[in-house]
């Protein structure tokens, strides 16, 4: 079981790491640092958390990545399933020795 959920984690993050990277080039030249310069849209909302200007922009961007991250982990945390996997899945037992009939 344990060998499975690493093999999935391991495919997601393989598959999202170049898509993320993709991304972050396109939305921090095009959208975040933009709306984070004196004149643009966000300073009068966000100016006071991440500052404006240059780099603001991508300093957004890693506030709202960390708020994302944190939101994954919570959200694991609010399913019980999840939560409670170490009381539900039984655990494997090993014999010692082989039973008689198994040799």
């Amino acid at each position: 079981m344990q060998g499975r959920v690493f093999a999935a984690r391991g495919m997601i993050a393989q598959v999202g790491a170049p898509v993320s990277m993709l991304l972050a080039g396109f939305l921090a030249d095009r959208v975040f640092e933009p709306f984070m310069m004196p004149e643009g849209g966000g300073v009068p909302l966000l100016a006071w958390l991440v500052g404006s200007g240059p780099g603001a922009g991508m300093s957004l961007m890693f506030v709202i990545a960390g708020a994302l991250g944190m939101l994954v982990g919570l959200g694991g945390y609010a399913f019980a399933a999840v939560r409670n996997v170490e009381d539900l899945l039984p655990d494997q037992i090993v014999d010692a020795e082989p039973a008689a009939e198994d040799v």
